[in-house]
């Protein structure tokens, strides 16, 4: 393995006329990254410490496992961003990679521009796949990852995730929808179906839990202010709304209402609330 693997280059891109250079190198026991950044050539005496910082090669990642572009494309996200420049997808296109081509120099180019510790879905999910799968999605997807393609790999791998099923989309198409190439759309569809399916059973499901304490829920939310919220051109759901969606997620995951002081908060991140401690004893 020689000192150089693979490297990627940003060039100047950005606000700044800024370049930057990622390489990896070979280690006695794995691999490190290393990363340098140019800044356009400076009037003389004018390059200070903190802009020489930026000359000077730093090891961000160091990794005692053998190099190969998946535990690279796994690290690449976690990069400090205060040593990167432009962490973002937006910035995936404009990425040289050398070392590496085809699908697997576009899905380093995604990690790569990855910020904030994040990585999409649809990255994570490439990464996971075997040597013959991704074979097949760098036929169909002629080695570059379009907007269209990412919105399909984001859905798969959201339904993936919901629906505990294995990352192995060419095992999953072949199984699910019948065909043994690769169709995204085809897979999106029937993994949204069975998405739909399974949401109808846990409602139905959560109905029949919930149903016979239906009365005393009533009972208990009679005391607070039913009248809806407004402000910013939002209307909101009055305080009752609020307590009774609490109640009946309680009820649904515990089979019994809550008694005694209570933290009511909301279940979901879509809409966000927390109303405190409630004595439900008092009801």
């Amino acid at each position: 393995m020689g000192d150089k693997i693979v490297g990627l280059e940003l060039l100047n891109y950005g606000v700044t006329p800024v370049s930057e250079h990622l390489w990896v190198h070979a280690l006695r026991n794995g691999f490190a990254v290393v990363v340098q950044c140019d800044q356009e050539p400076l009037p003389r005496g004018s390059l200070n410490a903190i802009e020489a910082r930026w000359k000077r090669p730093r090891r961000l990642y160091s990794s005692k496992q053998s190099y190969s572009w998946r535990a690279l494309a796994r690290c690449l996200p976690t990069l400090s961003n205060s040593d990167r420049i432009n962490p973002s997808e937006e910035a995936a296109p404009h990425i040289v990679v050398t070392g590496e081509k085809g699908l697997v120099a576009e899905i380093l180019r995604y990690a790569y521009a990855s910020g904030d510790g994040g990585m999409p879905g649809f990255v994570a999910l490439l990464i996971d796949k075997t040597d013959n799968c991704l074979s097949r999605m760098a036929q169909i997807t002629h080695d570059r990852l379009s907007d269209g393609i990412q919105q399909q790999l984001a859905q798969i791998e959201d339904y993936i995730r919901e629906l505990d099923l294995t990352t192995d989309l060419c095992a999953l198409c072949q199984n699910m929808v019948g065909l043994h190439e690769l169709n995204l759309k085809a897979l999106s569809e029937h993994l949204e179906g069975l998405s739909k399916i399974k949401a109808a059973n846990e409602a139905a499901s959560r109905e029949a839990t919930v149903e016979p304490f239906r009365e005393k829920i009533e009972a208990m939310v009679a005391r607070f202010d039913d009248q809806r919220l407004r402000g910013g051109g939002i209307t909101w759901p009055s305080k009752r709304a609020r307590v009774r969606r609490f109640l009946e997620a309680y009820v649904a995951s515990y089979g019994r209402l809550p008694s005694g002081p209570t933290h009511v908060k909301s279940d979901t991140d879509s809409f966000n609330w927390d109303l405190g401690i409630i004595n439900f004893a008092e009801a």
